[in-house]
Parts: structure tokens; C-alpha cells; sequence
């Protein structure tokens, strides 16, 4: 036993209640305390039952965090290995958060994952809204208590929404095709609407008699006010004249798909495509 003050005489003078060791301790060790009381003329106490406490362990660099979209309700997580690593704890919120102390302000919205095991480098988040941002952040877990820091945080959207397609024939030489406009949360967080279909829309056809698909001009007049009111949206594929050009042939089945696409931040998000057919009225 000894002092912290480096003498042998196991005592060491402390007023109130606690004291705080700082002499030279070793990381990832254990080390034992007593302690007795010593009166003003010298009398002292027995020592008091020895109590144990470890010092954290050496603290390593903490991963590097990279989110990928995967999915409408998934977001892929993959880290560097930490070497010591016994598993890795993230934290996540929902929105646009791009610093520590972001998150250190969002604290009550935060929830945590913990991934048990130092040999994972990847966690596949699933279960999440389509169209969303969401920030990460990761650090690693180490033996006897220690841990890494915090990364930087890691953000990323979920695909934008598949689009609900229908189609209907009134004349032989057109098609009306409808969808409801998709959500997307914008790069501040705030939730909007697609609604300018020549940039975030891909429609595309195919007549029955063939496997090629064919992408449709959205910036051409009949899209104009598309998805305006109520966040419904209309095309009309064709000519109301049938001997125009670009007017479809009657009695005839075509095939269509759609799928939304918005561009965040330099990196463009695609939905699945959406399918629909039907055909030309006589």
C-alpha cells in the first residue's frame, strides 16, 4: 500500500469525502483503496474493506462512418475496423445533422444501436421512411471500458417512394397516365413534395410488340401544372389527332413504368419503377 503522495506511510492528508487519484496510473489497470480517518492528534481508525476500480483502456481512433442508400426503408452502414474493437455503438437521428454537437443538441431524439462483436464492419439499417434523411454517427467499444470517440457524422436518404401508376384510354391516339406526387425531404430537413415532374419524374413506354423501352419527353407542354392540384399528377402520352406526329395506335396495349428522382446535395435518388399497361380505345 502506499500514499499519493509517493511516501510509504499508507496516509494521505484529505478533507471532506473524496479525492481523486492522478499519480501516474497505468491504462486497462486495476487498482485497490482503503481508507481510515485520522483525528487532529493523530489517532487514527482502522482501514475501511479495500474497494477495486480500472482505468480505461489506451482510447484508439474512432471509425470512419459511410452511409449508403440502399432502399426505400434502408440505409447501409459500413465503418473502419477498430482494432480492439469488442463491438460499436451508433447513434442516429432523423434529419440533417452534420456535426457533433448537433447531436449533442438533439439529445433527447437520439436512439442507439449497439452491434456486438469487434469483427463487424457493417450494420444494414432497415425500417426506416422513404425519402428521409438521416445522420450517424459510430464509435467503437473497447476492453475494460474503454471506447473510441465519436466519428463524424455520416448522412443519407432512403430512395424516394415507388410511384402509384394508373393508366386510361378515352381516344385511340392518346394515353392518360396519373400517379400521386411522391414525398421527399429537402437537404434542410423539411418535408415537401415532388412537384415539377420534368425533374423528378422518368416515365417511359413500350408497345406490346416490343422490348424496347422508349423515355417520354416530360418538358413538353402536356405536362404543364402536372401534379398542381391536391398532389395529383397527370401526362398524356400522344396526339389528340391521330395523324399527328407522336399520336398512338389505336387498339393497341402499351407498357409503362415510372419512377421518381430528385437530386440532394450533388448525388441523384431513383425510386423502383412503377408498372402499368393498358390499351388504345378503337
Amino acid at each position: 500500500w502506499g500514499s499519493f503522495d509517493g511516501t510509504d506511510d499508507g496516509d494521505d492528508d484529505a478533507s471532506g469525502t473524496s479525492i481523486t487519484d492522478t499519480t501516474g496510473l497505468t491504462a486497462g489497470m486495476t487498482y485497490l483503496y482503503r481508507v481510515r480517518t485520522v483525528t487532529d492528534s493523530g489517532t487514527k481508525s482502522g482501514w475501511s474493506a479495500a474497494v477495486s476500480g480500472m482505468t480505461k483502456a489506451v482510447t484508439a481512433s474512432a471509425p470512419t462512418l459511410v452511409a449508403t442508400s440502399t432502399g426505400m426503408s434502408m440505409i447501409r452502414l459500413s465503418w473502419t475496423a477498430v482494432a480492439g474493437a469488442t463491438g460499436y455503438e451508433i447513434e442516429f437521428l432523423t434529419g440533417s445533422y452534420a456535426t457533433a454537437d448537433a447531436f449533442g443538441a438533439a439529445n433527447l431524439n437520439r436512439s442507439k444501436i449497439t452491434v456486438t462483436g469487434g469483427s463487424h464492419r457493417h450494420y444494414v439499417h432497415t425500417g426506416r421512411t422513404a425519402g428521409t434523411r438521416y445522420s450517424y454517427r459510430i464509435k467503437a467499444m473497447l476492453a475494460q471500458g474503454g471506447d473510441t470517440g465519436w466519428s463524424t457524422p455520416a448522412q443519407q436518404y432512403t430512395k424516394p417512394a415507388r410511384p402509384v401508376l394508373s393508366a386510361s384510354s378515352t381516344i385511340s391516339s392518346t394515353m392518360v397516365l396519373s400517379w400521386d406526387a411522391v414525398s421527399f425531404v429537402s437537404s434542410t430537413g423539411v418535408a415537401g413534395r415532388l412537384t415539377t415532374p420534368a425533374d423528378n419524374y422518368q416515365i417511359q413506354r413500350r408497345p406490346a410488340n416490343s422490348s424496347t423501352w422508349e423515355t417520354l419527353d416530360l418538358s413538353a407542354g402536356a405536362v404543364a401544372a402536372a401534379c398542381g392540384t391536391n398532389n395529383k399528377c397527370t401526362y398524356t402520352d400522344g396526339a389528340t389527332d391521330p395523324t399527328a406526329a407522336g399520336a398512338l395506335d389505336a387498339s393497341t396495349r402499351y407498357y409503362y413504368r415510372i419512377r421518381a428522382m430528385v437530386t440532394q446535395d450533388g448525388e441523384t435518388y431513383k425510386s423502383y419503377w412503377a408498372y402499368r399497361n393498358q390499351q388504345t380505345s378503337n
